[in-house]
């Protein structure tokens, strides 16, 4: 997808997308730790929605991993909720190299207990998850020293990177901060800028959204990457170090595409997800889920 496709058309013309990437790099290459920086969410759709697939037959495993992921529903277009969503990848450190094969492979196990009940209780799947996934996801010891140190005191919130850039865009897009403050109920740079920064062990370890009482569990789990971000519908490459190694999808089309082997052995594609992630997610499948 190109920004003359996306949606991101309704708050930025060309020039000022220019900008943007320019202020992008210039921040990211402060940080020796960065691979490279993406934006998605409803502002980063694509406006010609693709054909729908023509009934998905899914297996057993399939229709509980849309359950899972159809949970974190999104936006499709932008909405007065919609804000700037950039996903940073940060450099591994060393040993995390086992965590790839880790997350697919618990992946694997808890949707297959998933799909053997005839009725999930949602308290015991959000404790598997927590047992599988708690101590690595946001984890201080993905990141480096110096990055802790400049993205203090969250590392994965990126609190150092979203200052420089909101100093950027106030000083050299004083037009997309005017429409901001009209438009979005997240009125200010300072909160319509969202950063999250993960390294590619992890990269697709993200919230599953479960609503428990009035409130949201984010307990995370391994997503096939393309059911999140996708190059053909809904996020653009806003920067990738020159001297980067091993970059992943979608940072680079050829590169390794986490969870892909989760789909491979559910039998999933990444159009199956369109029917579940903007409708709700239990629509249309047949695996019975209880609330809690």
């Amino acid at each position: 997808m190109e920004f003359k496709e996306s949606t991101l058309q309704m708050v930025l013309n060309d020039t000022e997308f220019g900008e943007l990437i320019n202020s992008i790099g210039l921040v990211a290459s402060h940080y020796e730790d960065i691979q490279g920086v993406l934006i998605t969410g409803s502002l980063v759709q694509k406006i010609q929605l693709p054909n729908p697939p023509t009934n998905p037959n899914l297996s057993r495993l399939a229709r509980a991993y849309a359950e899972i992921v159809g949970r974190t529903r999104r936006k499709l277009f932008p909405h007065i909720d919609s804000d700037f969503d950039f996903w940073i990848l940060t450099k591994d450190q060393p040993g995390n190299d086992s965590y790839p094969e880790y997350l697919d492979n618990k992946a694997l196990e808890l949707i297959s207990w998933y799909a053997s009940q005839n009725k999930v209780d949602l308290a015991e799947w959000i404790y598997k998850k927590g047992n599988a996934f708690r101590d690595i996801y946001k984890n201080p010891v993905l990141y480096s020293s110096k990055w802790k140190e400049y993205n203090y005191p969250i590392p994965c919130n990126a609190e150092g990177f979203k200052l420089e850039l909101k100093n950027e865009i106030i000083a050299k897009l004083p037009s997309l901060a005017a429409k901001v403050s009209y438009y979005f109920r997240k009125s200010t740079i300072n909160e319509f800028i969202e950063a999250r920064a993960y390294p590619s062990s992890v990269f697709n370890l993200r919230p599953e959204r479960i609503l428990v009482g009035d409130a949201d569990d984010r307990t995370p789990f391994p997503f096939f990457i393309k059911d999140w971000v996708d190059r053909d519908r809904n996020c653009l490459l806003l920067y990738t170090r020159s001297d980067a190694t091993n970059l992943i999808y979608p940072f680079i089309l050829d590169g390794m595409i986490p969870g892909e082997r989760i789909a491979e052995a559910i039998g999933w594609t990444p159009r199956h997800i369109d029917h579940v992630l903007y409708r709700r997610g239990d629509e249309g499948l047949q695996h019975a889920v209880t609330n809690i």
